[in-house]
């Protein structure tokens, strides 16, 4: 900042960094994630995203087999394969929030049926 009056010296002064600003709080799932639909081969499932709050802005989802991530899976629906017949899914939902942490919150397990 720099001052100046008529008839003095003009002076300066410059404040310290105060660093970096903290994240708001991580958005909190008020109600889960829940897996909708028939888990059998062959068949789709969809996700419901449950409630957050404070809102998201927007989300990003981890599907799950046997608790290990499916690669490519990232949408909010998920094709059933032979592959996965008497396995369980789980999505987690990763809620984004700008100037905030990420939340995150995951679903029951579905067994997938042939």
């Amino acid at each position: 900042m720099t001052a100046s009056r008529t008839g003095n010296t003009a002076a300066s002064a410059t404040s310290a960094s105060t660093g970096a600003v903290a994240k708001g709080s991580a958005p909190k799932a008020t109600k889960k994630p829940k897996i909708t639909g028939t888990a059998k081969v062959g068949r789709t499932v969809k996700l419901s995203v449950g409630t957050w709050s404070p809102s998201a802005t927007s989300y990003k989802y981890e599907w799950r087999l046997n608790g290990k991530i499916i690669k490519g899976a990232t949408g909010k629906s998920l094709k059933l394969k032979s592959s996965m017949r008497n396995k369980r899914i789980t999505v987690t939902v990763i809620a984004k929030r700008t100037g905030h942490l990420d939340g995150r919150a995951t679903s029951a397990s579905v067994l997938v049926r042939r």
